[in-house]
């Protein structure tokens, strides 16, 4: 199925671009900084000396602003985290629009 609101994401500099076009609906739109992958030594307990391996660990989560069911674009440091997510939810729960942008290459 594809996306009620689409969501572009573009990288300029330290700055994040989020797009999302025009759609039937209205929500928040949410940004998700995170990491794929990372591993964590465990220094003490019962896994002491392990190494445990986890995946998409969030690392800053915030509020871009209302979404009304037009285009809108904002503008933001890139948040903490390799990776950033956009999500377009609305009140009662259901996603609207979501885009990925991996890390810079």
């Amino acid at each position: 199925a594809s996306a009620e609101a689409p969501v572009t994401l573009a990288r300029r500099g330290g700055t994040l671009v989020v797009a999302v076009g025009a759609g039937q609906g209205a929500g928040t739109v949410t940004l998700v900084g995170f990491d794929p992958s990372h591993a964590t030594r465990v220094a003490r307990g019962e896994n002491a000396g392990r190494t445990i391996a986890q995946a998409n660990v969030v690392r800053a989560v915030s509020d871009l602003g209302r979404w009304s069911g037009q285009a809108a674009t904002w503008e933001t440091p890139l948040p903490a985290g390799a990776d950033a997510a956009v999500i377009v939810q609305g009140a009662d729960g259901r996603i609207f629009g979501a885009a990925r942008l991996g890390p810079a290459t």
